[in-house]
């Protein structure tokens, strides 16, 4: 039998390992996901992933080829792998805190002493996202994990927390990101843990 997972986008490619019973294990790269997505497994599959920071750079290639003998348990020699053929440009680590943190792109540029355009060419050349999807993804997460730590607080109090123009285009937010309502995520439990793992934009426990 089947089992469905519902991925929500971290802002993190991963590499995952997939031990199906009774086979060898199959190693991916996952690129970041723009959007929530909803794999399935075969019954009985095993995991292993390694999350890797926002931004970072993988040579896929090199990576996979080591990977073929790389046991599902053996953590120290994924790590020492990825160290080996992944990269981290700390102009841009720099710049997606900066974009994590900050109410706006603009005010995010000039927390940098930067353009918004120097800001948008620098990350489209190293995560072929603009800094717009960066914002906007760490608001929808920062957004959810106020409502787990407040889910009796008006929605319209946490759109004006979280500076969503207004509580309408946070539902937008949450539904182009998410593929739900945040009142629909708050009564979700399942899905709200998972959004609560860490990832891109996590500002820690939150407090009012």
């Amino acid at each position: 039998m089947q089992e469905q997972a519902w991925i929500p986008p971290d802002g993190c490619q991963d590499l995952v390992g997939i031990a199906l019973p009774g086979g060898p294990v199959q190693w991916h790269v996952y690129a970041l996901s723009p959007q929530a997505e909803t794999i399935t497994l075969p019954a009985g599959a095993r995991l292993c992933g390694f999350r890797l920071a926002p931004g970072t750079q993988v040579d896929t290639e090199a990576l996979l080829q080591r990977t073929h003998a790389l046991d599902l348990d053996d953590g120290q020699q994924a790590m020492a792998l990825l160290a080996d053929t992944c990269t981290l440009d700390a102009r841009v680590e720099e710049s997606l805190q900066a974009l994590a943190h900050a109410p706006s792109v603009t005010q995010a540029a000039r927390s940098l002493g930067v353009s918004p355009r120097t800001l948008e060419r620098l990350l489209h050349r190293h995560t072929a996202h603009p800094p717009a999807f960066w914002r906007s993804l760490a608001r929808v997460r920062q957004t959810a994990h106020c409502l787990a730590a407040q889910p009796h607080w008006p929605l319209a109090e946490v759109a004006a927390l979280h500076h969503w123009a207004d509580q309408p285009h946070m539902n937008l937010a949450f539904r182009h990101w998410l593929g739900c309502t945040p009142r629909q995520l708050q009564h979700d439990p399942q899905r709200l843990g998972l959004l609560l793992q860490s990832g891109y934009g996590d500002l820690g426990p939150f407090t009012p």
